[in-house]
């Protein structure tokens, strides 16, 4: 096949060319642009756990060592992902929200749905001065009134911060796993 040929063939086509490139973009752009906005984080964790390999010469105590390590890293994946942590991390994602919303320089990370629980400004309110008012810093274990805790649930899972929402989306596991 002529090369000459090929390009006059393409020269009468360019146009149909053109518009097969342009309609991709669109319907690219369209169809990312109704996609829900997802974020991914990937987070290595130093954990201070070691595996002390090669200290003993008679390895008489090898299978204790494994043992301790192994289990060392299933309490502090059970930690990643119990009820008090992922209230923490509940409380700061919301708080951030609401402050973003009477704020105009912040933009939140969700808009609240009102299908997934119904609440009023009042309650929204309270919740956020409560919100304010807790130092998460100092926090060992979030311990909180019944009535906290109902209002903290029913507007977290409006956002979508609830905690069955959050443990859907976690995964916690060890790297050589």
């Amino acid at each position: 096949m002529d090369v000459a040929y090929l390009i006059r063939i393409l020269a009468r086509r360019k146009w149909l060319i053109f518009a097969a490139m342009l309609a991709a973009a669109v319907a690219t752009f369209v169809f990312i642009g109704h996609k829900p906005e997802r974020y991914k984080a990937t987070v290595i964790v130093s954990t201070g756990i070691v595996n002390y390999k090669g200290i003993n010469s008679d390895n008489s105590d090898a299978f204790v060592q494994q043992y301790q390590v192994e289990n060392a890293f299933s309490n502090l994946m059970e930690f990643a992902q119990s009820r008090s942590t992922i209230k923490l991390l509940t409380i700061h994602m919301l708080r951030r929200d609401l402050l973003a919303e009477s704020s105009d320089s912040i933009q939140p990370f969700r808009q609240p749905n009102p299908g997934l629980s119904d609440y009023s400004d009042q309650e929204r309110k309270v919740l956020l001065e409560n919100l304010v008012r807790i130092n998460l810093d100092s926090i060992s274990d979030p311990a909180f009134s019944k009535e906290f805790d109902y209002l903290l649930d029913k507007v977290a899972r409006a956002y979508g911060y609830d905690h069955d929402a959050i443990l859907r989306s976690l995964i916690v596991r060890r790297r050589s796993e």
